[in-house]
């Protein structure tokens, strides 16, 4: 499958939109297929009015680097270092839980329980049992870096030099940023406010995109590694959408296997469709662009001939007539208030006949990682009014269930009202 003039054309035309609409500074995407770039576009400034964005604009990738580490300690299992089965505390001094419950494996699927902790400080409680339930939390990968120096005597960024032949890399605080360093920015009325310097998981789009490529073809680690990488995890009620570092929810009956990224001033998606044997990475240097991933399906759909098929996953997005919309006579103020999970708050106000959608921590209400507008598809199911694909919410009685920046999430509603259920 190749890309075509005509094609190419309405790539720039998506690029366009979401730009104008989310007031990105600068966006880039690459499509790779079975190892060639097949689209490159590179739009707008990596630093406004001064440098424009180029195929070498490297770009903070946040969470991207879930599924780069997760490859990396499936890697080091293959060559008998360390398995993903055994206990994370036999290799991370900071993880210290009676009876070693919590394994490798847990974590990578992040079903581990882990509280979530952000400075390193030693953990020695959870918050569920491991395997119970699901939990997306920045604890399990952070900490995997612990894991894999222990176990192969290898920082991540070297591991992944010596293995991966990859630019990807941790950023170092110490060293001279990269020449071609994109500055990130955060939209306003008065146009994009440059953010303060993200130091993380940096990258190219062409050398994610190309990375992805390789891993799902087999180049980074063996298949069987691949077959355990995306499956997902089994809980008692059924699987999660996760399967070890990726997210694994389907799109218009395709497989997807995807993870998005975001940092202060950043955001990105990276998306494999197998079917196809296609990859598309994004990433813009705003995180007004909340949901990268819904620029990367709008170019699968593109891509695909897919603007005809519904999701299975939901309702039929395409459908915009909401006066044929059946309430079943719920008004939508029932729908107000606040749903938290796991540290996170959702935040609905009616306005008219949407719903605004915040997404804030649960105590402080700040910052604001999410700010959106979504509609009724049905009396209890809503879409992200741009971006339906990548913003999904459905009430039943005090629980959301929000799919939003790539990841399912279950909110409860803090007034715990007897709001109606979905039956």
């Amino acid at each position: 499958m190749s890309v075509g003039p005509a094609e190419a054309s309405r790539l720039d035309s998506i690029a366009a939109s979401f730009q104008a609409r989310r007031g990105v500074p600068g966006l880039s995407i690459e499509i790779v297929r079975d190892g060639e770039s097949v689209f490159s576009g590179s739009y707008g400034f990596a630093i406004v009015d001064e440098r424009p964005v180029t195929r070498e604009t490297v770009y903070e990738l946040g969470s991207i680097k879930k599924p780069v580490t997760a490859a990396a300690v499936l890697h080091a299992d293959e060559a008998g270092l360390l398995s993903i089965d055994d206990p994370v505390g036999q290799y991370a001094s900071s993880i210290r839980i009676p009876g070693d419950v919590v394994l490798i494996r847990h974590m990578l699927h992040q079903v581990s329980g882990l509280p979530e902790v952000y400075d390193g400080s030693l953990i020695e409680t959870l918050d569920f049992v491991p395997g119970s339930r699901w939990a997306y939390r920045n604890t399990n990968f952070d900490r995997m870096d612990e894991v894999l120096i222990s176990a192969t005597g290898l920082s991540f960024d070297d591991y992944l030099g010596r293995h991966f032949r990859t630019t990807l890399a941790m950023c170092d605080e110490a060293a001279p940023d990269p020449p071609h360093l994109a500055q990130g920015y955060t939209p306003s009325e008065e146009g994009p406010i440059p953010t303060d310097k993200e130091c993380w998981f940096r990258g190219t789009i062409p050398d994610l995109a190309h990375w992805f490529d390789t891993l799902f073809s087999g180049g980074v680690i063996n298949a069987d590694a691949v077959e355990a990488m995306v499956t997902p995890f089994e809980l008692a009620n059924g699987p999660t959408e996760y399967g070890l570092g990726v997210a694994l929810r389907p799109y218009r009956g395709l497989t997807r296997y995807s993870h998005t990224g975001h940092m202060s001033g950043f955001t990105s998606s990276v998306g494999h469709y197998p079917d196809y044997r296609m990859t598309i990475a994004v990433a813009g240097n705003s995180d007004g662009l909340f949901d990268p991933d819904a620029i990367e399906m709008a170019i699968a759909t593109a891509l695909f001939d897919l603007s005809g098929a519904s999701d299975s996953a939901g309702p039929d997005i395409r459908d915009n007539s909401l006066g044929q919309i059946d309430h079943g006579g719920v008004d939508i103020d029932t729908f107000e208030g606040s749903y938290v999970t796991d540290g996170l708050a959702f935040r609905f106000e009616a306005q008219g006949d949407v719903l605004s959608l915040r997404m804030t921590p649960e105590e402080s209400h700040e910052p604001q990682y999410v700010s959106t507008t979504i509609r009724r598809t049905s009396a209890f199911d809503f879409v992200g009014v741009d971006s339906p694909d990548a913003v999904r919410v459905r009430f039943d009685g005090d629980t959301a269930y929000v799919y939003v920046v790539g990841i399912p999430w279950v909110g409860t509603s803090t007034a715990r009202s007897n709001q109606p259920a979905t039956g």
